[in-house]
């Protein structure tokens, strides 16, 4: 409880950083979208390490940290307060360092980022089958992501690579009843589908913002999932920039946004995956040095050594849902290279049954995925 509430009063000071993420990469027109800030933030917070000069401040920019001891802080209690492993929580973080063996790094950069980061470090040939398979059988994501994963692989102009990745499986505090579940029509983007539709009915917080409604649902020893509605006339894609986004999972209970009905609430069972090439996304948050030859600066790790960049950096995320609870997963791989309101009736009716923005959070607060749900396929 002392390392969550630790990690909860840093929340705030990470809202910045998750909406300028999530707008960057939960728009689309028809497609499903999700990510893991938690997971990309660990994962840029390893890059900021290997990096100095602009190039570091570039990133600490992005992460909203004010400097390398805060950024530090940061990590060490979202990582005490979101290491889960019990019966009915998994949250499991691992990252990874992956090196050409015929280089030289910095010991002083290993060290701090098998201490802080809990980084597993492996030497090998980089582009080599050995070194590929070792990066796709070590992903740490319970073989969810396996679609991507088993597509893993180093350049061989590789100088290093960083990997981060969450598993995370946590149970609802209060079940949905299979006998509950019916078949429904969900109104997705690319047309209707039938869909399996879990309900309940109880008293619930709901958050009646300007053009949305949000409810949410806990996760026992976790934090909660939430559901974000746009009204009938309203885009989906508004909600990811609306600034009541974060109002919603700071859970301000003194605001008149929040009210208590009796809610009707009917969620579809679904799963999304993606995988995304964050180059423009780093590119557009304001990280761009990293991505020249000459002005990137990985000094920390690699002395001396000109000519690096950041050639490489992908996103993989998995979210599904069902009766007992939420199921995620999400890698990150950065590859360094050489070369070049007004108040609604007392009892509501709250139907996903169109596309809607969710959000997962651990009991600090932190976002552990988000994303947007388009489309679901026929059940």
């Amino acid at each position: 409880r002392e390392l969550t509430t630790k990690s909860a009063e840093l929340q705030s000071g990470m809202d910045a950083y998750y909406q300028k993420l999530m707008e960057q990469m939960l728009v689309s027109d028809n497609e499903n979208t999700v990510c893991s800030p938690i997971n990309l933030y660990i994962a840029f917070a390893m890059l900021a390490e290997t990096s100095d000069g602009n190039t570091r401040q570039q990133i600490l920019d992005m992460l909203g940290a004010q400097d390398m001891d805060t950024l530090r802080k940061n990590i060490s209690s979202l990582w005490k307060s979101n290491y889960a492993d019990t019966p009915a929580l998994k949250s499991v973080l691992a990252n990874s360092l992956w090196l050409d063996g015929e280089e030289t790094y910095n010991d002083t950069t290993l060290q701090r980022l098998a201490e802080q980061y809990y980084a597993s470090t492996f030497r090998g040939t980089p582009g080599s089958e050995e070194m590929n398979q070792a990066l796709r059988t070590d992903d740490n994501t319970g073989g969810l992501l396996r679609e991507y994963t088993k597509d893993m692989a180093i350049a061989p102009e590789t100088v290093f690579e960083l990997v981060s990745t969450i598993y995370y499986k946590a149970m609802w505090r209060e079940n949905f009843w299979e006998v509950d579940t019916e078949k429904e029509t969900f109104h997705g983007a690319a047309g209707d589908t039938t869909v399996d539709m879990m309900k309940k009915t109880e008293w619930m917080d709901v958050y009646q913002g300007e053009h949305f409604r949000a409810v949410s649902l806990s996760l026992q020893d976790s934090g909660s999932m939430y559901f974000l509605l746009p009204d009938e006339n309203t885009d989906v894609n508004e909600l990811v920039s609306s600034p009541d986004l974060m109002k919603v999972i700071r859970r301000d209970e003194s605001s008149d946004n929040w009210y208590s009905p009796m809610v009707n609430l009917s969620v579809p069972k679904f799963k999304v995956s993606e995988k995304t090439d964050l180059i423009e996304t780093v590119r557009a948050l304001g990280v761009t040095d990293a991505l020249d030859t000459d002005l990137a600066d990985f000094s920390p790790l690699t002395g001396d050594k000109e000519n690096l960049y950041l050639s490489k950096a992908d996103h993989a995320a998995t979210l599904e849902i069902d009766e007992n609870g939420v199921t995620g997963a999400a890698y990150t791989e950065l590859g360094i290279s050489e070369t070049a309101a007004e108040i609604p009736d007392d009892e509501i009716d709250f139907v996903l049954d169109r596309p809607f923005l969710f959000l997962v959070t651990g009991q600090d607060g932190s976002i552990l995925f988000s994303g947007v749900v388009r489309n679901i396929a026929e059940t």
